[in-house]
């Protein structure tokens, strides 16, 4: 028995549908453009699984999003870690918050938002940062 969720489902099957369109040399880019790099591929096949998919997103999804969320953001004592911060921990910070203000939990959201920032922080302080990371958590807090 599979414990994948109806949205991974969904997105795995897009991802191979998209890929192997790339593979066949028809997948087009906005500009109606063949895409030849595959890094291009798998990036609009991310995007458009993502918003394909998007409506089976459901609690259990926000749950396993949260498992992780907690072990890349804190270590054993449940203290804020100092190492690198990944790009798909902060989109799964922002993510969260936004189901958590949805579902007026403010009070996990202000932990979200406060330790997301504090992590920020500290990768910058340790020299560990992302640009992507600065744009969103910019766009995050406008």
């Amino acid at each position: 028995m599979s414990n994948k969720t109806n949205y991974e489902k969904c997105y795995i099957k897009d991802m191979n549908k998209y890929m192997k369109e790339y593979e066949k040399g028809e997948l087009n880019n906005r500009q109606n453009r063949k895409v030849n790099s595959r890094k291009q591929a798998v990036a609009i096949a991310i995007s458009m699984s993502e918003k394909d998919c998007k409506n089976k997103f459901k609690k259990e999804d926000y749950e396993k999003i949260e498992k992780k969320y907690n072990k890349d953001m804190y270590d054993i004592k449940n203290k804020i870690k100092d190492d690198k911060l990944s790009y798909t921990t902060v989109k799964n910070g922002i993510k969260l918050y936004n189901y958590y203000k949805e579902n007026n939990d403010l009070k996990k959201c202000d932990k979200i938002k406060n330790d997301l920032i504090i992590r920020i922080f500290k990768s910058i302080e340790s020299g560990f940062i992302n640009k992507l990371i600065l744009k969103d958590i910019i766009n995050f807090l406008e």
